[in-house]
């Protein structure tokens, strides 16, 4: 027979709640012959110390706190226990002075429950809630109730002691050069409801009609019309028509300032020509910081912008796509909305190649997302063909996309170039997708303005991260980038410099790049001054100081001086 022998060991460090189980794992040594051991006959153990006391539970803390004021009338009820209970109803009592006794709901547990009153508490009252010791027990080891009731005492708000008030208005106070075309935007510190006359707007004097939109903390008031350039204007919001959700106005009127831009005339004063990289950033402090819109939403968004920047000049109920130049009912035809051939919003820098959210680390409109200078209405067939593609020639093995013909331009097909947009698979930096020529200019115009617009850190405005975009002719680094730690790519470099000079601005652009300033407050510098865009441009690296014209000093860290 086998060797019996007794082995013992000591574990240490355990610490063992009451009712756990152990579980002790036997290693055969895997010894050859006879004495390899076989099986275990006998196992004992022995404890050392003392085992926990069962503590009983108790009330760690709740939420309002014993002697809590200022309590909101919706106020839930939260308390934390100590351990684990089990709770058996009735094992809480809530009464108040004036709202009398009330129920609850009960959600959460084993340690945290969230009671919902009902009825809602009454202003600046007093109130009692007690948690019932013979309602709650633990639920470790033997069972404990609570060794006495838990009595809490709080007071309500008095609603008439915290009326709304306003946290914010865009534009601010002061603001000036705001677009023609903006609307205005203002937050509360609570939820308010609106009354006609809460709002009114006036420029030069002349009022201004404001269309509503929002709710809650948000308000968005849009004019009726364009403001007119150089427009004094102030805004009022009307104390009395304004309340919170127990009906208590806003303390006091609130007015606020702010001028219209004047137009074009001084936008580039502080454009620095002297050198490529001067010039790069001296564009760039000019053009950044525009107000972004929602993509998508109530009040003025990204469609509201490109379907009036792409409305058919012969039909205003219509919109021409870029790609495939056909008109489409506005709105109507929209993808998602309508059947059939419908258009969507093209961003002609890829999102994927830099920006892929709508919104950004702040939660609000990502600036280059939504950047209407950039995106443009497209079929939506054509859309996806695009897909994320660079532009260049694509002269040999490629697809052709036909246009149709509209305000005189467009049609025919099967001869390149033509009047067709060109395509190549597969998606991404092996791909290429070439537009019709009469379109080439603009869609190169966009791109430029993008590696100008974006330079990375935090946009003034909205105080969100930015990308860092640039333009290339090396195809490998046109790649997908989800973040904004790495430069982002897009290209053909010199086919888009080939597709701007060939195709160079019209009115038509003029018209769009003067209507998005209207809304964003920026312009597309390259519509207005073609002879900027070029590769020495592009290729050039922002200086360690910004020398903007005026005598502005801006450092590379943001820090700006004038030098008289």
């Amino acid at each position: 027979t086998a060797n019996r022998t007794a082995i013992s060991d000591t574990i240490n460090g355990l610490n063992l709640s009451p009712s756990a189980t152990l579980w002790v794992r036997w290693v055969d040594v895997g010894i050859s012959g006879s004495d390899d051991g076989l099986a275990i006959d006998d196992v004992s153990f022995s404890v050392d110390g003392e085992p926990p006391v069962d503590n009983p539970p108790a009330v760690s803390s709740t939420v309002p706190a014993n002697n809590a004021s200022n309590v909101a009338l919706n106020a839930a009820i939260h308390v934390i226990f100590s351990e684990a209970v089990t709770t058996t109803a009735p094992w809480f009592t809530l009464s108040c002075t004036n709202s009398g006794t009330h129920t609850a709901s009960v959600s959460g547990g084993p340690v945290t429950y969230t009671l919902t009153p009902s009825p809602l508490f009454a202003a600046n009252e007093s109130c009692t809630f007690t948690v019932l010791a013979s309602g709650v027990v633990d639920n470790d080891g033997t069972p404990n109730a609570l060794p006495a009731n838990v009595v809490v005492s709080f007071q309500t708000e008095d609603p008439s002691a915290s009326p709304p008030t306003v946290v914010s208005i865009q534009p601010a106070d002061g603001a000036v050069n705001v677009p023609p075309a903006a609307d205005i935007r203002v937050t509360f510190s609570e939820a308010v409801s609106t009354q006609p006359g809460a709002f009114s707007l006036a420029c030069n004097a002349i009022p201004v009609t404001l269309i509503e939109t929002g709710s809650g903390t948000q308000r968005t008031l849009t004019p009726d019309t364009v403001l007119a350039q150089g427009a004094a204007c102030v805004f009022n919001i009307t104390a009395s028509q304004v309340t919170d959700a127990f009906n208590v106005p806003m303390t006091a009127n609130v007015s606020s300032d702010f001028t219209v831009s004047a137009g074009t005339g001084a936008y580039y004063d502080q454009v620095n020509t002297s050198s490529p990289a001067q010039l790069r950033c001296s564009l760039h402090q000019i053009i950044r910081g525009h107000t972004a819109y929602p993509y998508s939403g109530s009040g003025t968004n990204t469609w509201t912008i490109l379907e009036l920047a792409q409305e058919n000049p012969a039909n205003p109920n219509q919109i021409i796509d870029v790609y495939r130049n056909r008109a489409y009912a506005t709105v109507t035809d929209r993808a998602g909305g309508g059947s059939g051939i419908t258009y969507n919003r093209e961003h002609t820098w890829p999102n994927s190649l830099g920006f892929p959210g709508a919104t950004g680390n702040l939660g609000l409109p990502t600036a280059p997302y939504t950047d209407t200078h950039m995106l443009w209405l497209s079929d939506t067939g054509y859309n996806a063909d695009r897909g994320n593609k660079p532009y260049a020639f694509c002269s040999t093995g490629c697809g052709e996309r036909v246009t149709e013909v509209n305000g005189g331009v467009g049609g025919g097909s099967g001869t390149y170039p033509g009047n067709s947009n060109w395509v190549r698979s597969p998606d991404g930096n092996q791909g290429s997708f070439e537009v019709w020529n009469q379109m080439k200019g603009e869609m190169a115009r966009a791109i430029f303005y993008m590696a100008i617009r974006y330079e990375g850190g935090v946009d003034p405005t909205s105080g969100q991260n930015e990308p860092q975009l640039e333009l290339t002719d090396i195809r490998g680094d046109i790649v997908q980038i989800n973040n904004y730690s790495q430069t982002a790519y897009m290209g053909l470099l010199a086919d888009l410099l080939a597709w701007h000079q060939a195709d160079p601005p019209s009115a038509a652009e003029v018209a769009r790049n003067d209507l998005i300033m209207s809304f964003q407050g920026n312009r597309n510098p390259f519509v207005d001054h073609p002879e900027w865009a070029t590769r020495a441009l592009f290729e050039s690296v922002n200086p360690a100081v910004c020398e903007l014209g005026g005598n502005d000093l801006i450092f590379a860290d943001g820090f700006e001086v004038f030098v008289p």
